[in-house]
């Protein structure tokens, strides 16, 4: 599956990520503003593909990378890995976490992310993208979409990208959304659920300060998530 979570600064939405993507048991994270303070931080595209072997050898639940330098550069290395754990281990559920997947911050049309959001297994591997606009996603990405989670939108470019894939009673009601409500909208079966409760969904994804992580920061799996996060479903929400 292939997720686009829509919102402003401090609205929750990689927060919202973070809880969804804690459903699945392996998590690979592209976190390029080094905020997510969960799992074993990697810096470099070497460490990320010795990490990301430990995952595939089960020795590891979750790898959020932080690339050092070009964050180009470092996309790349992190697709790659996302492409190769769909080879590899077709049928092993892993979630695959873009935070600010911005189209002048990043190319996510590049031919292996574009490869795993094509080739994926829809209920093994779930790939989720954080961008502050729909119109920060690109058309290839957006046309590749299952799920969209879209918090406030009130621009009326905004709007129209939205009215492209949505419902006008969706469309209307996201320019009505209070501070981090959302709107879950099923582009498969077009239908919307709208999400009023942030205390559902937050958990603690920030370290005290941005400074450099420790590598191991004892986060191992969902285990160490409250347990009021933890759904016993096939959902991620």
């Amino acid at each position: 599956m292939v997720y686009d979570i829509i919102g402003r600064r401090e609205q929750g939405k990689t927060t919202l990520m973070y809880y969804m993507g804690s459903k699945v048991a392996q998590r690979l994270t592209f976190d390029p503003r080094g905020i997510i303070a969960k799992g074993q931080r990697v810096r470099d595209a070497g460490e990320l593909h010795d990490l990301c072997d430990a995952m595939l050898d089960g020795q590891c639940a979750e790898v959020t990378f932080t690339p050092r330098g070009n964050l180009q550069t470092g996309f790349i290395a992190y697709a790659a890995e996302v492409r190769r754990w769909i080879e590899e281990a077709p049928d092993r559920p892993a979630a695959f976490l873009v935070d600010e997947a911005n189209k002048d911050f990043i190319d996510t049309d590049i031919d292996s992310f574009q490869w795993a959001m094509r080739c994926c297994s829809r209920e093994v591997h779930h790939i989720m993208l954080t961008a502050h606009r729909p119109s920060d996603i690109t058309t290839r990405v957006r046309a590749l979409t299952d799920h969209w989670c879209v918090f406030a939108v009130r621009q009326e470019h905004d709007l129209a990208v939205l009215k492209e894939r949505m419902s006008a009673e969706v469309v209307a009601l996201v320019q009505k959304l209070e501070p981090r409500q959302f709107v879950w909208w099923n582009d498969a079966k077009g239908t919307f659920e709208l999400k009023t409760d942030a205390a559902s969904w937050h958990v603690p994804i920030r370290a005290p300060r941005m400074v450099e992580l420790p590598g191991d920061t004892g986060i191992a799996g969902l285990d160490d998530l409250p347990k009021s996060a933890r759904i016993d479903t096939t959902r991620l929400f």
